[in-house]
């Protein structure tokens, strides 16, 4: 039976009341809040990309209606500095962050990332399940606990996980319910221990030339606990000894994982971690590896290696159409279009006029004026983008791309109006400054 938004907003509450309760732990006479709403190898495998990480920790939240946590950005420091001063990460550290602030933050790896580079994204914080929409979402600094606008849903992890173009991701979520995402595989990449060293630094190797977008999350699909070691969480403590205590030069976050995470928390509390793919991220099974030391940086600039393309397949066939998908250049294109419609919607989810007509300069008179009062009189504005490919012209001077918008609009005053669907075009066109800009868009709602 479907619920009245009356009764779907009253369940919502409920889950967040039981989310808010406190449950005892092993700490004698304190109860611990709930992160929620409520032998080394002998052949080195191949050397790996830069490393990068993204640390979040959010204690200190705004809202009346969402209580403030106690280890976030302990565990976050603690996190960072070990993966910068042992393992040779470039680390971005985020304190009490807001849903702006992280999704600028994914958008700018989108943009500087090479295709070689390892992204390690490190989330502790509240997190909840709405589980009549069945979507996990993690809550920022400034989310509501009666309201999801602010939240950061599964999918849009995922959509920024699946287009940030480095060749392995993975996220390390500890928060509750955090073990939604994963996708139904099973334990299957503990395979690395127990076995020779030899043999261990080949399966390294085949993990790292196979594309992993991975998730290692605090807990399936319940509560964890916000303490459970000194000044950190158990999960926390647990990751922080496994990278601190690994003794190969490389090993797979799936090894440390199954070697120290599962089972140190497991044995300490009633959680039980999670590890696997994300769903729907483009993950080709391979794995994370840690390195210690890192990956020395490049000595050169990014550059798109300039490719010839033979008039005639080699084939033989004389057909050419599929030519264009082994084009560096044409790739970029589409990567850089992309990135402009992403801009798009981050601009609209952030009431950002300014970052909008940077990315649509010649946005006519009859467009900016009802754009920016819209946005003026919005609380929350929540657009999301399904896109179809680009299709850039022969000369390769204008783009179209067409697709889907949703858009949920929450007014600073009156009735909410229902959310709308509807097809969406885009037209670009080359801008020699910029790269690609907006020249139009056309909207129709179904």
């Amino acid at each position: 039976m479907r619920k009245s938004p009356a009764r779907k907003q009253f369940a919502v509450m409920l889950l967040l009341a039981a989310c808010w309760s406190s449950n005892a732990t092993a700490q004698p006479q304190k109860p611990a809040p709930k992160r929620e709403l409520k032998d080394a190898a002998t052949v080195a495998p191949s050397s790996p990309g830069r490393y990068y990480a993204l640390v979040i920790g959010n204690n200190n939240y705004v809202r009346t209606n969402v209580h403030k946590l106690e280890t976030p950005i302990n565990d976050a420091v603690a996190i960072e500095a070990i993966l910068k001063t042992t393992y040779g990460f470039k680390t971005e550290l985020l304190r009490d962050a807001s849903r702006d602030q992280i999704l600028t933050a994914l958008v700018n790896y989108r943009r500087t990332l090479r295709p070689d580079a390892n992204l390690l994204i490190y989330y502790a914080g509240h997190g909840i399940l709405d589980r009549d929409a069945g979507e996990a979402y993690w809550v920022p600094v400034d989310g509501d606990g009666d309201n999801s606008m602010n939240w950061i849903s599964a999918d849009e992890i995922t959509r920024a996980v699946r287009a940030i173009p480095a060749k392995h991701v993975l996220v390390i979520s500890d928060s509750c319910y955090s073990g939604a995402i994963l996708a139904d595989d099973g334990p299957t990449r503990d395979l690395g221990r127990g076995i020779t060293p030899t043999d261990y630094s080949v399966y390294l190797s085949r993990l790292q030339t196979l594309k992993s977008r991975s998730w290692m999350a605090s807990g399936s699909k319940e509560p964890v606990a916000d303490n459970g070691a000194p000044g950190h969480s158990i999960f926390a403590a647990a990751v922080l000894q496994g990278l601190a205590q690994m003794k190969e030069n490389q090993f797979a976050a799936g090894d440390l994982f199954y070697a120290f995470v599962r089972r140190k928390v497991a044995g300490s509390g009633p959680q039980l971690p999670q590890y696997g793919s994300i769903r729907g991220s483009g993950d080709d099974l391979g794995d994370f590896i840690f390195s210690h030391g890192g990956a020395p940086a490049p000595e050169t600039p990014d550059v798109t290696p300039v490719i010839e393309i033979p008039a005639t397949p080699a084939d033989g066939t004389g057909k050419n159409e599929d030519i264009s998908r082994k084009n560096p250049a044409r790739d970029d294109d589409k990567n850089r279009i992309n990135d402009v419609l992403h801009q798009y919607e981050l601009a609209y989810n952030t009431k950002s006029a300014a970052a909008l007509w940077k990315i649509w300069p010649g946005a006519p008179i009859e467009r900016r004026q009802p754009t920016e009062s819209y946005f003026k009189s919005a609380q929350s504005i929540r657009t999301v983008l399904q896109m179809g490919p680009p299709e850039i012209s022969a000369d390769q001077m204008t783009a179209i791309v067409r697709g889907r918008n949703h858009v949920s609009y929450v007014p600073k005053a009156g009735p909410t109006p229902p959310a709308s669907d509807g097809d969406i075009t885009f037209t670009l066109k080359r801008d020699n400054d910029a790269g690609w800009v907006i020249v139009n868009v056309e909207v129709r709602i179904n």
